[in-house]
């Protein structure tokens, strides 16, 4: 999907992602948002990522094999501060030419703690607004903090159909902020039978997953009704359709990297 503006390129976080070459290292599992449509396998404190929950053997990975971006996700990443610190500066330091994001529900973000992770070389910084109602102030008090901190700063939720009124009126603040893109994913239903009728469900495999998954049928028709309300409104960040079939291009291109690690080891 095109951003809004020709003259806006998507995030370097997403061009990484959709070519495979991106590490996300799950910090911790707990959080204080409680969003049904959270796709947390756990709930309690513990450190994933697809290689292992060491420093040294994520990076020995992430340097052998060229990756070109590692994100710091959860639960809520602000919620181990320290943790995702330490995390940040130990490969920013040992690889300072990997781009570097968090992704926030924002709750716990504050102009200090924004400005430490600044100084430890952070590049990009993604807010969850859907997690906390869409306007809540201090959230929004918060990415308005961040695009003066955070050289790259960008808004990143489920397209879910039934809340497309009350994001489009928190849209005007955040193009006036400075947030420069806005990733919409195809909302994925996580608890199906209580969200719509078995028929309407539209259901996707993917692969490396095992299972289907059930997507809500009118994500994507939400998603290009929020991107032409953008275009009307000419604002200034790039909006990013975030589908399944990206999804899908993105998992492709994945194993396309491990298979090359495999082939070296």
């Amino acid at each position: 999907m095109r951003p809004v503006s020709d003259t806006l390129p998507l995030s370097p976080g997403c061009e990484y992602c959709q070519a495979g070459k991106w590490i996300c290292i799950f910090l911790t599992y707990t959080c204080q948002a409680g969003c049904s449509f959270c796709p947390a396998p756990f709930h309690d404190d513990r450190i994933f990522s697809d290689f292992g929950d060491q420093q040294e053997s994520i990076l020995d990975i992430a340097l052998r094999m060229n990756y070109k971006g590692i994100s710091f996700s959860g639960g809520e990443p602000f919620l181990v501060l320290n943790r995702l610190i330490d995390w940040l500066q130990f490969f920013k330091t040992q690889a300072p030419s990997i781009y570097y994001w968090v992704y926030t529900n924002g709750l716990e973000v504050t102009e200090e703690r924004l400005k430490r992770l600044a100084d430890s070389g952070l590049d990009e910084i993604r807010f969850n607004i859907a997690a906390v109602g869409y306007d809540n102030p201090r959230v929004l008090n918060a990415i308005a903090l961040a695009a003066d901190i955070v050289p790259h700063v960008a808004v990143e939720i489920p397209s879910i159909p039934e809340d497309y009124e009350r994001l489009v009126k928190v849209l005007p603040f955040l193009s006036s902020t400075g947030v420069k893109y806005l990733n919409l994913h195809e909302y994925i239903i996580m608890n199906p039978e209580s969200a719509l009728s078995p028929q309407a469900y539209k259901k996707v495999r993917i692969v490396d997953l095992k299972d289907e998954l059930v997507c809500h049928p009118r994500s994507l028709a939400n998603t290009e009704r929020v991107i032409e309300f953008c275009r009307r409104q000419k604002f200034d960040f790039a909006v990013n359709n975030c589908s399944m079939d990206a999804k899908a291009r993105q998992m492709q291109q994945r194993r396309r990297m491990r298979s090359r690690m495999i082939q070296r080891d």
